[in-house]
């Protein structure tokens, strides 16, 4: 039951406006996948993801999504991706999702996304617990090639031993920025930051890690917030 996404967008298919609400999915390698790149409009909101094995949700190549009030939870302890994104370019909104309990891997993953200053992503009000039984290395929120993202109001808590866990990752972006997050670690650093032109803006969020580093911006570790603060010139609140 683990082998076939519960429902697939086949490559080269045309898809437009698609509506999945308050749908229970169970099992499956993944609830929802998209492959095409003519598929775009898709809404996902208040569906219930039980026990997929490699994603909630794989999103490739579509505009204008949106991924809302979704619980996605498995009792797999592999590599998993709760919400996986790429190269979405145009109106992402990833909000009030629950997820609760995962193993390694990323809990809302966006690659390749591209927002505009007019025109932000959104990731927001989201519950991320994962990193469950595990030393392998795990991921919250992760960020690459991302452009104009607008991460607020969320709660990540990263468990588990792997010592290259990271709460909030952000590489090879721009324009993006952090406000209002709650972030913890058990392991590796609450925000990872590797360069200086990633994050745009980070402000009154709190972060923790009990390990020896508490942040990484541009190059160096940031023992604590004082040191991020020194290090980045945010987060004076």
């Amino acid at each position: 039951p683990y082998n076939y996404a519960l429902v697939r967008v086949n490559a080269n298919t045309t898809a437009l406006h698609l509506n999945f609400h308050n749908n229970y999915f169970l099992n499956g390698s993944e609830a929802f996948d998209n492959q095409s790149q003519q598929a775009d409009y898709f809404t996902l909101s208040e569906n219930r993801c039980i026990n997929q094995r490699n994603h909630g949700f794989e999103i490739y190549y579509a505009d204008f999504v949106t991924v809302r009030q979704n619980q996605i939870k498995t009792t797999h302890n592999t590599h998993f991706d709760g919400i996986f994104i790429y190269d979405a370019d145009s109106a992402v909104v990833v909000e009030e999702n629950f997820l609760p309990n995962l193993p390694y891997g990323s809990g809302i993953e966006l690659q390749y996304c591209d927002g505009a200053m007019a025109s932000r992503h959104r990731v927001a009000n989201n519950f991320v617990h994962n990193g469950v039984f595990t030393n392998n290395t795990t991921y919250g929120l992760y960020l690459f090639q991302c452009r104009y993202v607008d991460v607020f109001f969320n709660t990540i808590n990263v468990k588990g031993g792997g010592t290259n866990n990271r709460g909030v990752f952000v590489n090879n972006t721009l324009g993006n920025r952090l406000l209002n997050n709650n972030v913890a670690v058990e392991m590796g650093h609450a925000l990872y930051v590797v360069g200086s032109d990633d994050v745009e803006a980070s402000d009154h969020n709190n972060f923790y890690s009990e390990d020896t580093y508490l942040a990484y911006f541009a190059g160096a570790d940031a023992e604590d917030l004082a040191a991020w603060r020194s290090a980045s010139s945010m987060d004076a609140n």
